[in-house]
């Protein structure tokens, strides 16, 4: 692989880029060698259309760890309870909340309800009802023990432990508002009780049960996982091994995002991708957003990245320019080229380097964690990416 650095004259500050990556098995010992976060994560998610349509992943430790100031929480009940306004910046920068943390002022012991822990690293996949949720780094055994104790049936299949509630793994959809439990995170603000997979340290649910079989079959290498498609590896990669300790990212369809808008001006040819993705990434002096366009060849990804810079100078309507929004007053803009020779593809890595935020209040408030990152998905959500849309070739 081989990684191209494009000059960037309008470069503000300078900001060293020191912490080196970490890779979802720390700990050599645990049988799962150097795998990387993401390439762990893309072997178990099924290959799927609709899959291919949201993934994202929130490393919550992370978070805290990489946060100036932050003390380390020991469970996700310890934050909400304390209420520090520390704290509270940090979870307000992760950009796609999921439905149990913004149910979480009324939860009391997740941990005893499921056998986890919230405060971990969780991911999820697919649109509703056919959208998968996981979480890492959990113990296998409590898992099984706390759903055991609610009447779930244990059923061994292949690699994977099957965990179905005690109408069935067919019964996920249901909702019962007398059993609408907080301390549920699969499902429990609608009182579902959802199947659930335990394999090695990760829980997975989905309250439609051809999800689940879907994830079985891959996990046990019955059907196609996203790692072996050479695109999902190559995007696994980059997002494994970037500066810093990744602590987000997102990928939404192309399609969802090409066909949002056109240009109404500074519509110079831009070659389609094939692949868009962002992330979220923090040094001990910087937060990074990086928007990774992937390409299936060099030339589109050369020509793109000369038009790059003029799409982030083009202004908003708040008068404010791309550029500006994503990197902040301080930050700064870079453009690299990364080639996967082996697969013939190139991606184009825009990164948005702002300082790392500080522990005291501006005009009256904490400034959140992974702003940039927040601030991408925002601009997606509300129709404002101008400067990613491909010109007329």
């Amino acid at each position: 692989m081989i990684t191209h650095r494009l000059s960037s004259f309008w470069t503000i500050l300078a900001i060293a880029l020191m912490m080196p990556f970490v890779v979802f098995a720390q700990d050599d010992d645990n049988g799962k060698g150097d795998t990387g976060v993401v390439q762990r994560l893309f072997s178990i998610i099924p290959d799927t259309e609709i899959n291919r349509m949201e993934i994202t992943l929130t490393d919550l430790p992370a978070m805290f760890e990489t946060r100036s100031g932050a003390p380390m929480p020991t469970s996700f009940t310890e934050i909400i309870e304390a209420g520090d306004d520390l704290w509270l910046a940090v979870l307000r920068g992760i950009a796609n909340t999921p439905s149990w943390m913004m149910n979480s002022a009324m939860t009391e012991s997740p941990s005893d309800f499921s056998g986890f822990d919230p405060f971990n690293r969780f991911a999820a996949t697919g649109m509703p009802p056919e959208r998968v949720e996981l979480f890492t780094d959990v113990d296998a055994s409590a898992v099984i023990a706390a759903h055991v104790a609610r009447d779930y049936t244990v059923i061994e299949r292949g690699e994977v432990t099957l965990l179905c509630p005690p109408d069935g793994c067919d019964s996920g959809t249901l909702i019962s508002p007398a059993d609408r439990n907080f301390d549920n995170v699969f499902g429990g603000d609608l009182g579902r009780s959802q199947p659930v997979i335990v394999w090695e340290d990760v829980v997975i649910s989905s309250m439609n049960e051809d999800a689940i079989e879907a994830v079985i079959a891959t996990i046990n290498g019955e059907a196609p996982a996203m790692a072996d498609d050479a695109i999902h590896r190559f995007v696994a990669d980059i997002l494994d091994n970037g500066d810093g300790q990744l602590r987000q990212f997102t990928i939404f369809s192309v399609d969802a995002i090409i066909e949002q808008l056109s240009l109404s001006e500074g519509n110079e040819t831009f070659p389609p991708y094939q692949f868009f993705a962002f992330d979220d990434r923090a040094t001990p002096e910087s937060e990074i957003m990086r928007v990774i366009l992937i390409y299936d060849s060099a030339d589109s990804a050369a020509r793109a990245a000369d038009v790059l810079p003029a799409r982030l100078d083009l202004r908003t309507a708040n008068e404010r320019t791309h550029r500006e929004i994503l990197a902040g007053e301080d930050g700064i803009v870079a453009i690299d080229i990364i080639e996967d020779k082996a697969d013939g593809l190139s991606a184009v890595v825009v990164s948005f380097t702002r300082p790392q935020p500080t522990e005291t209040p501006i005009n009256g408030r904490i400034t959140p964690s992974a702003e940039g990152h927040v601030r991408m998905f925002t601009a997606i959500m509300m129709w404002r990416l101008e400067w990613l849309i491909p010109g007329e070739e």
